[in-house]
């Protein structure tokens, strides 16, 4: 049934796309991961990265990852009439504001990435016929590996709802936070949307558990027999003593860290116009702290798992306009990439965990000045790099992708063509086939006869922090 599901789901996709469609076994005989990891830093663009690099005078951990790419990230809701091909790379450089035109959201990028099809801004893992579409999740419980999902906003937003959840409307919080712990096959759920807690991490002067349903849901959720066999955390030291290994370990996790929309990022402490560690919430987790004990849970299963993490709050940052939040929260997510490397090189390998890091698409067309190409203008370590944003939205913009470890290598026989600022692209979508491949599924997606090369005209990206 889900099979026959699927494949549906590629008729669609190629029909809208007008890609060529093969079929391969794994001839080689490889050995498929075990593992798999999937990392999104929400709202990341190559200046994101780019920029973060310039304050810490580090390079981002996934920089010497073999596979080094970007994605188009458009979605079913572009103007097809106007812009066929999603993304144009000669346009994208001829015009400073193309990809500012119908950008997708992240409900319909999670979608993307989590079933291999493109929907309709809003939707969260539906059809543009309005049917619900089989999860990367599902797929690999039919495998049974576990799964989860971690983020550093609420555990309800669209990036992680794509993981497990099916609705017309991402704003249908309620429903989807249900369908996540009762419904779904989540073994982890990990982030913010605490009803007790303001975005300083202290008590709220009137608690919400509207986005639970009721005060009695709430109380399900959190009572000592758990909601559907999950062991509740929220205290700080709990995800600490979780990600050491210094409790036993539960089967299933639901964490809420003490905080209602994001770890850090909403916060009111310290001005904003500097990257200020002194001010932010100590009563909360960190992005790494989550993400290492969900992995202590998930690798339990000998059959693997599938994870995806989350910097959900490097979207907000950017959406604000606020380079020094969205430094802070883009350090944090390049500190869990590089604690889920060490967690792979000690407790795993390379030859059965595949890991991917990527962003959902780009926010606030992120440049060194307003209204052209520049680049970002190095100030030294330390200091907020020359910058200009040119939006407070998302963009349509090609996004970065790395990759690493098994099954990494398929990434090859996607790709769609070369831009000549960014470089080689495949699409969203083919990040879920590539993960759905590794799951042991026969790969669909496109063929190396559909690359194209296409020109433009901008000045080359500058040189990364070595």
């Amino acid at each position: 049934m889900t099979q026959l599901m699927n494949l549906k789901h590629y008729r669609f996709l190629t029909a809208i796309l007008g890609v060529v469609i093969f079929v391969s076994t794994n001839a080689s005989g490889a050995t498929k991961p075990k593992n798999i990891i999937l990392m999104i830093s929400d709202g990341q663009g190559f200046n994101t990265v780019q920029a973060t690099e310039y304050y810490t005078g580090q390079p981002a951990p996934f920089r010497n990852f073999p596979v080094k790419l970007a994605a188009s990230t458009f979605s079913a809701s572009n103007d097809a009439k106007n812009n066929p091909l999603g993304y144009d790379p000669d346009k994208a450089w001829q015009s400073f504001s193309y990809v500012k035109n119908n950008p997708t959201d992240s409900a319909a990028a999670a979608t993307a990435l989590n079933t291999g099809v493109k929907t309709f801004n809003g939707q969260i893992n539906m059809g543009t016929d309005g049917k619900p579409l089989t999860t990367l999740a599902q797929f690999a419980t039919e495998k049974d590996k576990s799964t989860g999902a971690v983020t550093s906003v609420t555990f309800f937003h669209a990036t992680p709802a794509g993981v497990a959840a099916h609705n017309k409307s991402r704003n249908n919080t309620v429903q989807i936070s249900r369908e996540m712990i009762y419904e779904s096959d989540l073994d982890v759920i990990m982030g913010a949307g605490h009803p007790l807690y303001n975005g300083n991490g202290q008590a709220a002067a009137n608690p919400n558990f509207g986005i639970f349903g009721s005060e009695d849901t709430w109380k399900d959720i959190t009572d000592a027999d758990g909601a559907n066999g999950f062991t509740f955390i929220d205290k700080k030291d709990d995800f600490r003593k979780l990600a050491n290994g210094e409790m036993p370990l539960p089967k299933k996790v639901l964490g809420i860290a003490r905080v209602d929309s994001t770890l850090q990022s909403s916060r009111t402490r310290g001005t904003g116009k500097t990257v200020e560690p002194e001010t932010m919430n100590t009563n909360v987790p960190t992005l790494e702290m989550m993400s290492l004990g969900a992995l202590r849970v998930l690798n339990q299963n000998s059959n693997g798992f599938y994870l995806m993490i989350e910097g959900g709050a490097v979207d907000w940052a950017n959406h604000g306009n606020n380079l020094p939040r969205m430094i802070e929260e883009q350090i944090d997510f390049h500190n869990t990439v590089q604690a889920v490397i060490d967690w792979v090189n000690k407790f795993s390998n390379w030859d059965e965990t595949l890991l991917i890091v990527t962003a959902d698409h780009e926010t606030g067309h992120l440049w060194g000045a307003k209204d052209r190409f520049a680049p970002l203008e190095f100030k030294g370590e330390g200091n907020l790099p020359g910058h200009a944003y040119n939006s407070g939205g998302h963009t349509n913009a090609l996004v970065p992708l790395y990759a690493i470890g098994s099954g990494s290598e398929v990434f090859d026989r996607l790709i769609i063509g070369t831009d000549l600022v960014r470089g080689k692209y495949v699409d969203n979508t083919d990040i879920f086939r590539v993960m759905h491949h590794a799951l042991g599924y026969p790969l669909v997606g496109r063929t190396k006869a559909a690359q194209t090369t296409t020109q433009a005209t901008t000045c080359p990206e500058p040189a990364a922090v070595n």
